[in-house]
């Protein structure tokens, strides 16, 4: 997704009305930045940063690449991560709920094939 496409999203999305509105007045750690809705939290222990206000239509992308992609993290870790990049209105209840979802999902089992009877090693 472009920058102009996601700055456009985001201030369409009605969810976010008043996450704009205290970026237009610089409240509660939304500003913008580069036309980027952002807010300043605190990621690590001492470390803030600006984290990308994310629309509805990217969500599960994210959610895609942190959890499935990313190795099948629990819920607590893809928060964090997800977390220090991005944030949206319900964010944590979002990527617990998709990796319950997810856990829930059973891999295919693997055919059974029959193995040949050997009668010496190495035949």
């Amino acid at each position: 997704m472009e920058r102009e496409e996601l700055k456009k999203e985001v201030e369409e999305e009605e969810e976010l009305n008043v996450w704009r509105e205290f970026g237009s007045r610089g409240e509660r750690g939304f500003s913008y930045k580069e036309g980027l809705l952002v807010q300043r939290k605190l990621v690590d222990w001492e470390t803030y940063r600006d984290v990308v206000v994310l629309p509805r239509s990217m969500r599960g992308r994210v959610l895609v690449l942190a959890h499935d992609k990313g190795g099948h993290l629990g819920s607590e870790k893809c928060v964090s991560i997800i977390g220090k990049y991005f944030i949206w209105p319900g964010m944590s209840k979002d990527v617990i709920a998709h990796c319950q979802a997810k856990s829930k999902v059973k891999p295919p089992k693997a055919p059974i094939v029959e193995w040949p009877v050997l009668s010496e090693p190495f035949e």
